[in-house]
Formats: C-alpha cells, sequence, structure tokens
C-alpha cells in the first residue's frame, strides 16, 4: 500500500470511529494527524517506503508482536490476524519487512 493510500485508509478508519463513538472527538478524523504519525515512523524507520512506493513494516516490530501473542488468548490472537488481513505474526517475522495491507 502506498503512503497516500495508507493515509486515506487511516482516515476513513479514524471517520467511522468517530461515528461509532461520537464522541467530542474530532482527532479521529484529522487527516493532518495521520499524515504526521505516518512521517514520524518513517522517520523512526518503523515504517519503510520500497522503490516501488509501498510502505512495509520494519522487521524490527515483529518480535514484539510476536512476543505480544504470547500475552493474547487464542480467540483474541485469531480475531486480531483475521481483522488485520495477516497469515500470522510467525510468518510475517519470516520475512525482513512485512508489507502494510
Amino acid at each position: 500500500m502506498t503512503r497516500q493510500a495508507l493515509e486515506e485508509n487511516c482516515h476513513r478508519l479514524g471517520q467511522r470511529l468517530a461515528l461509532l463513538y461520537v464522541a467530542n472527538s474530532p482527532e479521529f478524523a484529522e487527516k493532518v494527524s495521520f499524515s504526521a504519525f505516518i512521517a514520524a515512523s518513517s522517520e523512526a524507520e518503523l515504517l519503510c517506503e520500497d522503490k516501488g512506493g509501498c510502505m512495509h513494516f520494519n522487521h524490527r516490530l515483529m518480535t514484539p508482536l510476536a512476543d505480544a501473542e504470547l500475552l493474547l488468548s487464542a480467540e483474541a490472537s485469531q480475531t486480531i490476524r483475521r481483522m488485520a488481513g495477516a497469515a500470522g505474526v510467525a510468518e510475517a517475522g519470516a520475512e525482513p519487512h512485512a508489507a502494510v495491507s
């Protein structure tokens, strides 16, 4: 997914959360906030952009993610993987960079 697509998807998710929670939380849907977060993540090398313009998580994120699964129930882990569209943390950890999807 390109940086622009990631920003747009985050913005749409924020809008949906704002509709769900109807709290006075306008920061949910502010596109500038997502753009700044993605920029900061890129600067910290947590997100990397390949030659084709697709964003990828840095492999350093996969180890803590795999460790976090040890704390979750099997049902919670499965739900998170399904929602993220991932095949599994172990498989993603085997790649040098897991794609943002």
